[in-house]
This record gives C-alpha cells, structure tokens and sequence, in this order.
C-alpha cells in the first residue's frame, strides 16, 4: 500500500511539472521582453561606459553558475558547461568600437543541452539589458 501512495504521488508531481512546463505569458509580458532583449546597450569612452561596464562585470558574477574565465576592457567571458546536458549558461559580453568614441556593449550567452537553456536566452539577455 506505502508503494502505491508514493507512485501516485509520483505521477501526480510529474504531472504538475510537464504541465508547469507548457504555462505560457501573456503578450505584454511577451513584448516587454522582446523591447528589452533587442535593446541596444551603448555608451560613450569615459565615466558612461567605464560605468556600464563595471555594471556588466557585476551581473555576469552575480548570474552565472560558471566562473569568469577572461575579463578585460572590452570582453567578459565565462567557462562553459564541463558536462553534457548542462541547462546554465555560460556568457560572452563584448565592448565593440563604434567609432568616435562611442561604443555597443553586447551579450551572449549558451548552455549544453540540446533542449535548450533555462533560463532561455532572450530572458536572459532581457534581464542583463
């Protein structure tokens, strides 16, 4: 009987996380997210970008489940996923000349699961931008 409870309790939660899986957002919620992950972060040399890179140092220390790997001027890199299947991502955030001081700050990130990565990347680029 104890065998039985704890089977159906299985099925049941198994349920409830495949059907958690499937939950969608509303489209404002959906647009939001789109307008921030096609945002544009640009800066210009000096105080702006010496700022929001120090801000990009920081969120990629503070989200990632990998260590920093590189960290420059103009790149911050994490190790990647050790194993197969890994749903963390790993991140790539470039400092790129634009010309006349100006300059785009851009983000990428990766995991190792052929499912995809959780969070997805555009909520995480979102989050970062």
């Amino acid at each position: 009987m104890k065998n039985k409870k704890q089977y159906s309790m299985l099925v049941l939660l198994l349920g409830l996380i495949i059907t958690g899986g499937c939950a969608t957002i509303s489209t404002e919620k959906k647009s939001e997210l789109e307008a921030s992950a096609s945002r544009q972060i640009t800066c210009l040399k000096g105080e702006d970008c010496d700022t929001k890179w120090e801000l990009a140092v920081a969120w990629v220390s503070n989200n990632s489940a990998w260590k920093v790997q590189t960290q420059t001027d103009n790149l911050i890199q994490t190790f990647g996923p050790s194993t197969q299947n890994s749903l963390a991502s790993a991140y790539t955030v470039n400092k790129i000349p634009l010309g006349k001081g100006k300059y785009e700050i851009t983000f990428k990130s990766s995991c190792a699961n052929f499912m995809g990565c959780i969070p997805k990347a555009k909520a995480l680029k979102a989050m970062f931008n």
